[in-house]
């Protein structure tokens, strides 16, 4: 992947000039050869440059996100989705009685996944 993309970006500017050249008269060729050159490596340097600044701004974002994370923690803020609370003694009561993983949820309204941790043994311990 990166490959072929090094690779465009190389043949690109040359395809390009190809094209240049084909426009322009050979006699004109020296005349205008200042200016394909210039129009040549603004189209491999460009690329390049955005992708740097994309990258800085990629860091400073991601740099806030953590200092913006690390001043909520250490205020105290809980963060993450909160755990649902649910009596296991329910959930085991209504599976005693042979009602399925839906029907307990639902009765209850929590997830099926929460109704099953509530009687997986680390739950308590969580």
């Amino acid at each position: 992947m990166i490959f072929r993309r090094i690779l465009a970006a190389i043949t690109f500017p040359l395809t390009v000039y190809e094209l240049i050249l084909g426009l322009v008269k050979p006699a004109d060729a020296r005349r205008h050869i200042g200016a394909i050159l210039v129009i040549v490596v603004g189209l491999m340097v460009v690329p390049g440059i955005f992708a740097s600044i994309a990258e800085f701004e990629r860091e400073l974002i991601r740099s806030r996100v953590r200092i913006g994370l690390a001043a909520a923690k250490s205020k105290g803020k809980k963060l993450g989705r909160p755990r649902t609370a649910v009596e296991a003694k329910q959930v085991a009561a209504l599976r005693a009685t042979g009602a399925s993983w839906r029907v307990i949820s639902q009765q209850l309204g929590i997830g099926v996944g929460t109704a099953c941790r509530a009687l997986q043994p680390q739950a308590a311990s969580l």
